[in-house]
């Protein structure tokens, strides 16, 4: 994911967002292999309104689930909380904990 990102500045093709996942029958808390197989969330914006990571001016923050099974609901206590959060300015960060804190990947 982290080549995809500084290679093409994109998510690999596999990655929806919520609201495309939404639209294809998909709800928070279910399970999003049922209705759209194969596919991965990611790309949503994610507003870092905690601060947890750097602001600048036309900075926009994005986040993508890493190693969830989507065969289970995120929620489900055996799927990791791992994200990816990467700026439309080349940044990319991961988090462990639910963005309670975050370590820099790239540059």
């Amino acid at each position: 994911m982290v080549d995809s990102i500084t290679q093409t500045g994109a998510l690999p093709s596999n990655y929806i967002t919520k609201s495309q996942a939404r639209a294809m029958g998909w709800s928070e808390g279910k399970t999003l292999n049922n209705c759209v197989p194969g596919k991965a969330l990611g790309g949503d914006v994610f507003a870092n309104t905690n601060g947890v990571l750097p602001s600048a001016n036309g900075r926009i923050w994005y986040e993508a689930d890493v190693g969830v099974d989507y065969t289970m609901s995120r929620s489900n206590s055996k799927n990791p909380a791992y994200r990816i959060l990467y700026s439309n300015d080349g940044l990319i960060y991961g988090t462990y904990d639910h963005y309670d804190t975050v370590f820099q990947i790239f540059p």
